[in-house]
């Protein structure tokens, strides 16, 4: 008897769809997932899963904070060199509040008060063209910095994604991991009682020798695995009859990517 689920051809709300295959089959809607732990109904992979969850995890936190660390750096940097502007402003100041100061006492020691309404004047001026100055540096700083941050984010993105593709990449190479992977998929399909799974040529035989068990955790009466040459090898494809579902490595990379554009556009704000 199959278990309650969507009307045929209705759209699964999750991101990423993509177009649905031309056959005869009934047509399917597709989505893909951010992928979340799962944790066996008997508690005997709990250890595995807290594992490979706190592992994904903490890389990743790693990789935005070498990101946040940059930011900060360029940020407190523009910050450094705005405050030593401002330094050089008060000191413009102070000395030529000192120069008109001497100015005004020798035109009074003098008594020669047309001479010492012209130096006051020049003296003023001169005061006005530093001011004038500085502010253009400051707004040039800031410009700079501006520049600056625009230029350096796509590289600071592509370094942390490369290295979160690498950590990433490597554990999924290793077969308990793999299983892990798969497994959060099945996951978010597990109320359906109907399952094709399509993933790597490389990945099919480790990968079908858990049937029996992940049919037993979902409750799953058909679970069939087909290969799948177009496929990353990281990736799988997961349908049922009401639709496809989409789990790989570079959608967990694509939500890294706007989380590290994010911290990088609040690193640039004043």
């Amino acid at each position: 008897m199959k278990s309650s689920s969507p009307v045929a051809g209705e759209t699964i709300l999750l991101s990423n769809i993509i177009k649905a295959e031309t056959s005869t089959r009934q047509e399917k809607s597709s989505h893909a997932v951010l992928l979340q732990p799962i944790r066996s109904r008997n508690g005997e992979n709990c250890a595995a899963d807290e594992a490979f969850e706190g592992s994904v995890t903490k890389n990743k936190q790693e990789m935005l904070a070498e990101a946040r660390e940059e930011a900060e750096a360029i940020i407190a940097k523009a910050q450094s060199e705005k405050e030593d502007m401002e330094k050089e402003m008060k000191k413009a100041r102070a000395v030529l509040d000192e120069n008109i100061e001497k100015a005004y006492k020798n035109a009074e020691r003098k008594g020669e008060a047309q001479g010492f309404q012209a130096g006051e004047k020049k003296g003023y001026e001169t005061y006005q063209a530093t001011i004038a100055e500085a502010k253009d540096v400051v707004a040039a700083a800031r410009e700079d910095y501006r520049q600056y941050m625009d230029a350096a984010e796509p590289a600071i993105i592509d370094l942390a994604m490369s290295l979160t593709e690498k950590i990433l990449g490597e554990k999924l190479e290793t077969e308990n991991h793999w299983i892990q992977f798969v497994s959060q998929a099945l996951r978010e399909v597990k109320n359906h009682t109907e399952v094709d799974v399509f993933i790597h040529p490389e990945r099919y035989k480790e990968t079908v020798q858990q049937r029996e068990e992940w049919q037993a955790l979902l409750n799953q009466e058909r679970m069939r695995f087909f290969p799948e040459e177009e496929l990353e090898k990281n990736g799988c494809i997961i349908e049922t009859p009401y639709g496809r579902l989409v789990a790989s490595l570079d959608d967990q990379l694509e939500v890294l990517q706007t989380e590290l554009h994010e911290l990088l556009v609040k690193g640039r704000e004043p």
